[in-house]
């Protein structure tokens, strides 16, 4: 994958590409070690950049670890939650679709995914969709025109409520702070991945 910097902005390409600077992972953990700041990468493009690792590469990390690892304390701050809940919306997207393309439990739920379009969103704010097709999973940005199911949250507190697990999703259910419509089946496949996220994030 590739993140690509400028104007302010980042962007996230998955599959390689010309870039400035060039990072080997030759193990998995070496990936968890960088982020954690405890291990380095393997440079093997761009070693007049690797300043920018240190600098604002990690500045931008430790933000993104500030709002991911919530306290109440944190969370009583309105735009504090906003962003958390934002952020752990779009991880739980990307990491259903992570799961259920390379989990070994999580393929077997992919694999009988009939395909179609789940639409997430939190009303009038974040929209995103889970596609499925042949077995393998997706995330995209925006609203689907072609959506065969919905999971809608009736707002942002109650979005983050959920995806922190304050809240246990049948309670939302029962006060219609989520609501669920369409295909069924895509629905019931999605909660099974959802509920493996667990395993690999703390």
């Amino acid at each position: 994958m590739r993140l690509a910097v400028g104007g302010g902005t980042i962007s996230h390409h998955r599959g390689a590409g010309p870039a400035d600077i060039k990072l080997l992972f030759p193990r998995p953990s070496m990936v968890n070690a960088m982020f954690a700041g405890t291990g380095n990468p393997i440079p093997t493009k761009g070693f007049n950049r690797i300043s920018w690792l240190k600098g604002p590469f990690t500045q931008i990390t430790d933000r993104l670890t500030h709002h991911l690892r919530h306290t109440p304390e944190l969370l009583a701050d309105p735009d504090y939650a906003r962003v958390n809940t934002t952020l752990t919306l779009h991880l739980a997207a990307y990491s259903m679709a992570e799961i259920g393309n390379r989990d070994p439990i999580g393929r077997r739920i992919a694999a009988g995914m009939p395909d179609g379009d789940i639409q997430l969103a939190v009303r009038d704010d974040a929209a995103l969709i889970l596609r499925a097709r042949g077995g393998r999973l997706s995330v995209h940005e925006g609203v689907s025109p072609t959506r065969r199911a919905t999971m809608v949250f009736a707002d942002l507190d109650s979005a983050g409520a959920v995806l922190r697990g304050e809240v246990a999703t049948y309670t939302a259910l029962g006060r219609g702070d989520i609501e669920p419509s369409g295909y069924v089946p895509l629905l019931d496949k999605m909660n099974k991945l959802l509920g493996l996220v667990p395993r690999y994030l703390a």
